[in-house]
């Protein structure tokens, strides 16, 4: 790879031809500033990056790797020990080649383009430049429309660059761009002090040029100051009414703040209540089931009850009988006694012995009927 850097700006004439190819092509380094953009330009700035040349680290550029990294911030770097983190082959511009670009510039902020053109200068290389318009036209770069503050000269810096391409250090990658530049070049002609003397003229209108674009800006900024001073009245009443509203809502809230107060009130009472028929419904669930256990009991008692009630009623039928059969029994024998006394006086011991015997088997049945019946009770 030859001592040759390919300086990609942001200028909005990075777009004009599609040069995508020569980029890519290019015998020598290939560097980006910045915030750049690839992605959907590529026929117009190729998609080629070994250098991304910054001043900070800028979030969504520094998601890639490079080969190459430049700081162009002025020493000291505050966020240098960043950098160098993320990137450890980093390295920054020394202040000798700050010093010497704006010595050489005449003034005190240089571009990142410019500070990166004269650092590889010094170091013997030759630069290419495509993209840098020198802050001359309606954007600042090519990927969106913000409009390049004041803080460096684009004047300046484009005379410095015609003098750096007539001494041979310079060129564009745009054979058209070159051949306008060794134009005008050729048309300043003599050495570095005569050409920028007589460049006078040309510095001249491009700075009634610039003090016309600003009366534009101070223009329209009026206009916009009292298009904001309407908007910011505008806001006022709007900011009046809504604490207009705001104090209307703050009474109906005062207003709704006792009747909030009973439904809250009212909510935990329903609630307690709920509570206490929930603890009152699982207190008859319990008393129900215990009373139809308790039910069911009686039933089975009550079963077994007229069952004995019906087995006591048949013995108490059969006691009955057997006592009417015993009395009838006890009839017939007082009955024989009395024909056996009657007939036969002979007979009468053996009728009394008849009759001990009928009276103590009649004792006998009476105690075993009243056994019977005590059991049957």
């Amino acid at each position: 790879m030859s001592d040759r850097v390919l300086l990609i700006g942001n200028g909005p004439s990075a777009l004009q031809g599609d040069l995508g190819a020569a980029v890519d092509a290019f015998d020598g380094v290939v560097a980006r500033f910045n915030e750049f953009r690839i992605d959907g330009h590529e026929e117009q700035v190729g998609s080629r990056t070994d250098e991304w040349i910054t001043w900070t680290l800028f979030a969504e550029q520094a998601r890639s790797e490079y080969p190459r990294v430049l700081c162009v911030a002025r020493p000291p770097v505050d966020n240098w020990q960043e950098m160098v983190a993320r990137y450890p082959h980093a390295r920054r511009l020394k202040w000798d080649d700050v010093e010497a670009t704006i010595a050489r510039l005449g003034y005190e902020h240089p571009s990142s383009g410019l500070l990166a053109a004269m650092t590889y200068i010094r170091a013997g290389w030759k630069v290419v430049l495509h993209g840098f318009d020198f802050f001359q036209g309606p954007s600042h770069h090519y990927s969106d429309s913000a409009v390049a503050g004041p803080k460096h000269s684009g004047t300046r810096e484009r005379l410095l660059f015609l003098e750096l391409i007539a001494e041979g250090q310079v060129e564009f990658l745009d054979p058209a761009r070159q051949a306008e530049a060794l134009e005008v070049g050729a048309g300043l002609g003599g050495k570095a002090e005569e050409r920028r003397e007589s460049a006078a003229g040309e510095v001249e209108a491009m700075l009634w040029e610039e003090n016309q674009k600003l009366l534009r800006l101070a223009q329209e900024l009026t206009s916009a100051g009292f298009r904001h001073e309407r908007e910011l009245l505008e806001a006022h009443e709007h900011v009046r009414r809504l604490w207009a509203e705001r104090d209307s809502l703050l009474k109906r809230v005062a207003e709704i703040e006792p009747v909030a107060r009973e439904r809250e009130a009212a909510v935990r009472r329903a609630a307690e209540l709920d509570d206490e028929l929930r603890r009152v419904g699982a207190a008859l669930e319990e008393t129900s089931r215990r009373l139809g256990e308790e039910t069911a009991r009686l039933h089975d008692e009550a079963r077994a009850l007229a069952a004995r009630v019906a087995a006591g009623a048949e013995r108490e039928e059969h006691l009955s009988a057997e006592v009417r059969r015993l009395r009838d029994a006890v009839a017939r024998k007082d009955r024989l006694a009395e024909q056996i006394v009657a007939s036969d006086a002979a007979d009468l011991v053996a009728a009394k012995h008849l009759a001990a015997s009928a009276a103590w088997e009649r004792e006998r049945l009476v105690k075993s009927l009243v056994r019977v019946l005590g059991v049957g009770v």
